[in-house]
């Protein structure tokens, strides 16, 4: 067998609808050098701060959105980013099973100052870290969820159930790492997705690829990460 090849993808998996066209372009120059310069910020090592083509590319659907929260934050370097795609005057959710002083307290030196942020630590998995949330924010729907956490498959699925399901009909559900299959004992983030996919449409953007309708990875590949997947929250009501 030789080096797995590159393939065509259909013009079916291409029809994707048409408020996903911001996420079409590659990134550009100024995105590429926002993106970094926030990301060396954050960290251990920026030698190692590489760009996240797709993460730039969907994040655009967050511009202006007014409720955020993101479940899966530990070096808050995404939730620093996204702020500034944000309203000056968002309300945004942080989500994560354990502490990290230095990044918050970063994060919070460097927060726009119009925005209200709530930190919330605990099992994202578990209802009563869902109920601090809602406590803390109130029950008003997100413009957008991003699932970040632990990437095993049994929980991308808790965390969708219990925080994905909370956004507005105008809203996105976000998921990070969706190529990756899982490991010897455990399925991972695509196997979520594709039991996802079977009842509501789900999209993805990957690094040099137009978006489409997710699919599983056609290769195989060790340690094969990267990718966000797309949940428009007027399909998820629609599926309901």
């Amino acid at each position: 067998m030789g080096l797995p090849m590159a393939f065509h993808i259909s013009t079916l998996l291409k029809r994707v609808p048409a408020d996903l066209a911001i996420c079409q372009p590659a990134a550009s120059e100024s995105e590429i050098d926002h993106f970094l310069s926030t990301r060396k910020r954050y960290a251990t090592d920026p030698a190692k701060a590489l760009p996240e083509e797709d993460k730039i590319r969907a994040f655009r659907l967050l511009k202006g959105a007014r409720r955020y929260a993101e479940i899966g934050t530990f070096d808050k370097f995404n939730l620093r980013y996204v702020m500034d795609l944000l309203d000056p005057a968002a309300t945004i959710v942080d989500v994560d099973i354990a502490e990290n002083p230095p990044a918050r307290s970063r994060l919070e030196s460097e927060k726009p100052s119009g925005q209200t942020y709530h930190c919330i630590i605990g099992d994202s998995s578990s209802t009563e870290t869902r109920d601090a949330v809602l406590a803390a924010v109130g029950t008003d729907p997100f413009d957008a969820v991003f699932i970040d956490a632990n990437h095993v498959a049994t929980y991308v699925m808790t965390d969708f159930a219990l925080y994905g399901e909370l956004v507005s009909p105008n809203g996105y559900v976000f998921f990070h790492d969706v190529k990756w299959e899982g490991g010897e004992n455990n399925k991972g983030v695509a196997d979520a997705i594709d039991v996802l996919q079977r009842f509501v449409p789900v999209y993805q953007v990957l690094t040099g690829e137009p978006v489409t309708h997710w699919y599983r990875p056609l290769n195989r590949k060790p340690n094969n990460w990267g990718g966000i997947a797309i949940i428009r929250g007027e399909d998820l009501h629609n599926a309901f």
